[in-house]
């Protein structure tokens, strides 16, 4: 049905992707509204960290279409996304090699590259480390990072080529009903109609819902960011440390970039029309006291900026994507948790099929919005603490 009107809302990376994948399939009336400007919200504050463990295989096959994605974006979008491909290491502790090995078995089944190394590789890897405590690690070596804003924006320039209106500066004010169903948006200046709206406004989105009679689990939480210059600093892969509760990436040639992986960091909770722009100072020291304790080098490196994001936060910290139960013409695409710009590609991809197609893409169903009722949560552990991110851990 390529004759749909569809407005999306928000032009973060979920929703320039799924603007780019509807016009990409022939939807020809799309328009993607935002009430500031392209990567304003999470997405312009993301790592853009691009790896794939996961212990449920529909996340896992999803990251791994969007590492894919992001590294043959050039041939896929016409633009680069900075696509780095410096690898991705987890530490992994005797006490969690069993989740470790778990994620590993799946992402064998879905075909990722990835292996289980010895302490001695660990070493190898991440020059300089304080291996102190490790039993070895799970390493993708076709991972790395790319720029969320960059790939966000290159979505929307290859979705304007192929027809999407793009209108910056336009926040929606409601959303348009008719009985059950609803059937367009209110902006500031005007009535805009349409078969499907598809919100993809991050922490907003909970507030646009609210007026439907659904209370999305969504908060929006404050998430901070540290880079910090070593002279000489060697090539690493991103490491993520659970024990430490921090995750490191390299930052061009001398730049280390280093962010938490608190799931208490989810209790952080902020206005997202009023979080700082820069990262709490105890935050910071946080940070530099984690990743200084695996990599003593960073200690002596000097602080060279921080800021801080917005993350859209589930309950069980996972996306919700898809229909609200009694509610037609609208898609939920929010609460990424975190998520969001590694599984972007994916994302846009089902919710596609879901405007489109009579059967919707069968990967929706894990993260339908209904599932907080029901109990039925995603149960995927992250690379936190390997631990889930759900509020009460």
């Amino acid at each position: 049905m390529t004759g749909q009107r569809v407005v999306v809302i928000g032009a973060g990376v979920t929703g320039c992707s799924t603007a780019y994948q509807l016009a990409a399939r022939g939807c020809q009336q799309v328009t993607v509204l935002d009430k500031a400007h392209v990567a304003g919200g999470p997405t312009g504050f993301s790592s853009g960290v691009v790896r794939q463990f996961y212990t449920d295989p529909v996340l896992v096959q999803m990251a791994f279409q969007g590492r894919d994605t992001y590294a043959a974006f050039h041939d896929r979008v016409g633009a680069t996304a900075g696509f780095v491909q410096c690898g991705w290491l987890l530490a992994v502790t005797a006490a969690n090699r069993d989740v470790a090995e778990e994620g590993l078995r799946i992402q064998a089944d879905v075909g990722v590259d990835s292996r289980w190394v010895s302490p001695a590789e660990v070493v190898d890897l991440v020059p300089g480390i304080n291996s102190e405590g490790i039993a070895g690690g799970v390493y993708e070596p076709t991972a790395g990072y790319a720029d969320p804003p960059g790939a966000a924006q290159a979505f929307l320039d290859a979705a304007r080529r192929l027809g999407v209106d793009y209108r910056p500066r336009t926040p929606v004010i409601s959303l348009l009903r008719r009985g059950a169903d609803v059937i367009g948006v209110q902006t500031p200046d005007e009535r805009l109609e349409a078969d499907v709206v598809v919100a993809a406004a991050g922490p907003w989105t909970a507030g646009l819902v609210a007026s439907l009679g659904h209370e999305l689990p969504i908060t929006a939480s404050r998430h901070g960011i540290v880079t910090v210059r070593e002279r000489g600093r060697p090539a690493r892969p991103v490491f993520s440390d659970p024990v430490n509760l921090v995750y490191t990436r390299p930052e061009g040639t001398d730049l280390t970039l280093i962010g938490s992986n608190d799931p208490g960091d989810a209790a952080d909770l902020v206005d997202p029309d009023h979080c700082p722009s820069t990262a709490d100072s105890d935050e910071v020291e946080r940070m530099l006291a984690g990743a200084s304790s695996r990599l003593p080098s960073v200690a002596d490196g000097e602080v060279n900026a921080s800021w801080s994001g917005v993350y859209d936060v589930s309950d069980d910290g996972f996306p919700l994507l898809g229909p609200l139960s009694g509610i037609g013409g609208l898609l939920i695409a929010a609460g990424m948790s975190g998520h969001g710009f590694k599984l972007a590609p994916a994302i846009g991809q089902i919710l596609t099929r879901a405007v489109l197609d009579a059967d919707p893409d069968p990967r929706m169903h894990l993260f339908r919005p209904e599932r907080f009722e029901t109990g039925d949560l995603v149960r995927s552990i992250t690379t936190s603490s390997l631990t889930s991110m759900r509020h009460d851990q």
